[in-house]
This record gives C-alpha cells, structure tokens and sequence, in this order.
C-alpha cells in the first residue's frame, strides 16, 4: 500500500512517458504510448529472402556472407522506431524487464510464421564472457523459458540449435556461427529481435 501510493506520487510528479516518443503513456508498466505501440510492425516475409531476411529489393543474387553457417534467420522486425529504442533500452542495461519484452515479440513471430523451433538455445558468446553481461544471453534466457527450450550446456551435435541475437551483427554472427559448426551441430538458425 505505501509503495502504491509512492508510485502514485512519483507518476504525478514524473508521469511515465513513452520511450520513443515523450509523450504520456496511457496504461501503467508500459513503456510506450499507444501510438507508438502500433508502430511495432513485424516483417512481412513475403518480401524478404527466405534465407537471409534481406530485403528483396537490395538483395543481390547471393545471401551476405554473416548467413553461411546458418540453415536460416528467423527476424522480427526492422531496426527503426520503437523496436530499435526498446533493443538500446535492453542494451543500455538501465531497464530490467526489456528482455523480457524483446522475447515475447520473438515468440509472437515465430508463432505468427509457423516456423520450425530448434531443439536448443544459445547467444553469440564472444571469448569475455562471464566478464561483461550479455544483453543477447539475457535475450536467450527469457525465450528459452518461452519456448520451453534449454540454453545449450555442452556439445551440439546432432540437434538443431537456434543462436539468439537482439540484431543481426554481421561479423559476431558469422565467427560465432562458424565456431559453433565445429562441434557439428545438425542445423544453426539465427534467431534475432532486429534485422
């Protein structure tokens, strides 16, 4: 009871506003405003690659090179507008529940396209790990408990295995991928909040 009314007392104050665009958010615990809300529009896959999510008007005749370890690329939406502030909000480390959030859209996507789960999860793991947090482990924790999946623990071989990402950087992507490969894994599917 004294917490709500504390709340209620910062939200006078300083009333909860949307974090893209400043203006008041209607509904408590949200972090964006309802126009801004609508603008969380995920990617039409009819026209993208089916392989790479590039779109078909840039694509050229082959996939960018941070594709070849992996089977396909799951995405959800484009790096523009809210999506891109809630992905910096996760990253920045300031907002605990982003992760949250940021798998929940994924698993709305997967749902909505009907596309094939793997049988474990991962993250880019760079050789620091353990060192700095991991926005993209934090990511894979909240869709893994989604999904009912378990995060890789040990060799991969033989399953098929979903490495997730908040956004597709190419170079991390591509030694990761190919790092994972050795260990001979039946299929990679990268599996990233923003393309």
């Amino acid at each position: 009871m004294i917490r709500k009314f504390f709340r209620s007392l910062e939200d006078l104050f300083f009333p909860p506003l949307c974090f893209h665009c400043d203006e008041d958010v209607c509904e408590e615990g949200t972090p964006f405003c309802k126009n801004c809300s609508e603008l969380f529009e995920p990617l039409d896959p009819s026209e993208r690659c089916s392989r790479c999510l590039q779109p078909l008007s840039h694509h050229s005749s082959h996939c960018p090179s941070f594709t070849k370890p992996y089977f396909q690329v799951y995405g959800s939406f484009e790096n523009w507008g809210p999506p891109a502030v809630l992905l910096k909000l996760h990253q920045s480390q300031l907002f605990p529940k982003t992760a949250s959030l940021i798998a929940c859209f994924m698993l709305i996507e997967i749902e909505r396209r009907k596309l094939p789960l793997p049988e474990l999860l991962t993250w880019p793991q760079t050789p620091w790990k353990g060192v700095l947090p991991s926005p993209d482990k934090e990511i894979a924790e909240a869709l893994s408990h989604l999904l009912k999946i378990p995060l890789a623990e040990g060799p991969t071989t033989g399953k098929t295995v979903g490495v997730v990402t908040g956004s597709i950087e190419d170079e991390k992507c591509l030694s990761f991928g190919k790092k994972l490969l050795e260990e001979n894994p039946k299929r990679l599917i990268l599996m990233s909040y923003i393309c």
